[in-house]
């Protein structure tokens, strides 16, 4: 009645924990509901009593006793059984109800154990292990991620890479049981003041995950500081499963345990690293045949081309940038029905050549796509005409070979698409790749990146120290090129002026930009000149991309799109760019 209490359970205390059987297996989180249903009309809630398996209840089973058959009654006892009946209900009394719940989550972390100094390996759980590192003084546990979530300052994920959950997972390192969403998260707290410090790419912390990844998958260790998502470092292959190398973690960790930014909390997530080399033999040119359905078969035999290129009267030549290859451009250009309509129509044959773009210095792979030519047909003062397009360093590779190579009397036309002709004032590839995985990750970028720029970006981490200087400003290849003597093939430079928003590169008050604060904490150099105001597409500045010898000049055309270095084929704008540019030979 009003006013009236009623206790369940005669009152007594109700304990919420997690089945310490369970907490051994990895499981640390329990979930409790309880329900509470109100009723203008009497109901046997012996009903919803339930065994340890859902059983449906026989015809047989009553409405309880002293009961009549209401309609919250009715309600249940068809919930229970699922079936339908062919007799009818009879004396039908219609009742108001009311339900509502409260549900209890039960935490247990697991226990966490300082990170040991000296040669002991520390088994974290999940067969996840931790190795000893000298300098860094902190306890380790792993964590589940709703746990890391719970703060209001705490963000789930990265918006790139929640966008494409085919190239990019997050890696739960306990299988999830009900409720509970499993252990994915390595936590470090109690961390000694400015111990974080003595963790470096030449002294990293090593953890190893029971994960073994498949051919071109990589996994990429994200913590987020208060203020950005951080790239921490890279993986690579091991015998009992997948070694993390952690290369920095936040500076701001050091603190109390309660505080944001008292504890490093570091997930880990899968993406396809489009490495180089999973699926050519390089050198290798090979036709490529745009197919209806978005997708281009390769073929590299030449008893297959070489007839091909006999009966062709336009041929357009497709060479890729330091990462990715070939097949990532055609599958981004295919996005565009209309582009693919044009290349189409303007070509007889599509060719692509993939080229190991890390160890081989330009000038080698331009030999290297002068042999493979002539082997197909397409040798010096062919009858074809034969369209070039180069992205980035693949534009310096075209241009060695029509400038040093003899290649005037190979190609017609050359597309430069994002090519440094003067140069990057990024010094390795680690740190710009670094770099723009911060970007990326913190959506500082003005448009938006497809998923696989990240997978290209890690595997570039991934791979070992290489310096970038054959793109160096003043390097000998750029002098090279920019003495080389008149030709009569012409080049279309297609330029894109889209950067990092504005905001990012004005100083706060602590008179660093948004841009330079990530930097620093990723350990890069925020003097880059690229960032200080001048125009650039995050991987050369637009002084670069259009550079050329001035008797050069008058013959070459430019055109500006609405791009960065990571979207010239994947932004419509780009795409419209290099069919204007492909058109002016037309």
């Amino acid at each position: 009645q009003p006013g009236e209490t009623a206790w369940a359970m005669g009152g007594k205390l109700l304990y919420a924990s997690v089945p310490k059987e369970l907490w051994q297996q990895g499981v640390t989180e329990y979930r409790d509901i309880f329900k509470l249903i109100v009723c203008t009309a009497e109901f046997d809630a012996r009903l919803m009593a339930q065994g340890s398996l859902d059983a449906p209840r026989t015809r047989a089973a009553d409405f309880g006793r002293n009961a009549r058959p209401s309609t919250l009654n009715r309600l249940m006892r068809r919930i229970q059984t699922r079936e339908i009946s062919a007799e009818p209900e009879e004396d039908t009394f219609l009742d108001d109800w009311y339900t509502d719940q409260v549900t209890i989550i039960t935490v247990r972390p697991q226990e966490g154990r300082a990170i040991p100094a000296d040669g002991t390996v520390l088994a974290l759980g999940a067969d996840v292990t931790l190795h000893p590192h000298a300098g860094l003084k902190a306890v380790a546990r792993l964590t589940s991620f709703p746990e890391m979530t719970r703060s209001l300052s705490q963000p789930s994920l990265p918006i790139i890479l929640s966008r494409d959950t085919s190239e990019s997972e997050r890696v739960c390192l306990t299988q999830s049981r009900g409720a509970d969403p499993g252990l994915s998260i390595l936590e470090l707290s109690s961390i000694a003041a400015h111990s974080t410090a003595s963790v470096t790419p030449e002294n990293p912390l090593q953890v190893t995950l029971p994960i073994s990844l498949a051919e071109g998958e990589c996994i990429l260790p994200i913590a987020y500081d208060g203020e950005f998502f951080l790239p921490l470092g890279r993986s690579r292959a091991a015998e009992a499963g997948t070694d993390i190398l952690l290369e920095r973690l936040p500076a701001s960790a050091a603190g109390t345990d309660r505080s944001l930014g008292g504890a490093v909390r570091i997930f880990f997530q899968k993406i396809l690293s489009h490495r180089l080399g999973v699926a050519f033999e390089y050198p290798q040119l090979a036709a490529i045949y745009l197919r209806t359905d978005q997708t281009a078969v390769y073929e590299k035999e030449l008893t297959v081309i070489r007839p091909q290129v006999a009966e062709a009267k336009r041929i357009l030549l497709v060479i890729h940038g330091l990462l990715g290859d070939t097949s990532s451009i055609v599958s981004d250009v295919q996005q565009d029905n209309a582009a693919v309509q044009f290349l189409q129509n303007q070509y007889d044959l599509i060719f692509g050549f993939d080229y190991e773009s890390f160890n081989t210095s330009v000038e080698e792979t331009a030999r290297q796509l002068k042999r493979c030519l002539e082997a197909v047909g397409l040798g010096a003062d062919h009858p074809k005409h034969l369209d070039m397009v180069g992205y980035e360093l693949g534009g310096l590779v075209g241009r060695w070979l029509i400038e040093r190579e003899a290649g005037a009397a190979i190609a017609n036309h050359l597309v430069l698409v994002g090519v440094p002709n003067a140069g990057t004032p990024w010094a390795t590839l680690q740190a710009w790749a670094t770099a723009a995985l911060g970007i990326g990750l913190n959506s500082l970028s003005t448009l938006a990146w497809p998923v696989k720029v990240m997978g290209s970006l890690v595997a570039a981490i991934e791979a070992f120290d290489v310096t970038l200087d054959q793109m160096q400003p003043g390097s000998e290849l750029l002098k090279s090129l920019a003495a080389s003597p008149a030709h009569d093939v012409p080049y279309t430079v297609v330029v894109g002026d889209r950067s990092v928003p504005p905001a990012a590169l004005l100083p706060t008050a602590s008179n660093q930009s948004l841009l330079q604060r990530l930097f620093s904490k990723l350990f890069i150099d925020s003097t880059n000149p690229l960032f200080l105001g001048q125009a650039n597409d995050l991987f050369a500045s637009e002084h670069s991309l259009r550079l050329m010898a001035p008797e050069r000049s008058a013959s070459t055309q430019f055109i500006t799109v609405a791009c960065d270095h990571f979207t010239y084929f994947s932004q419509p704008a780009g795409r419209q760019g290099l069919v204007k540019a492909l058109a002016r030979n037309g």
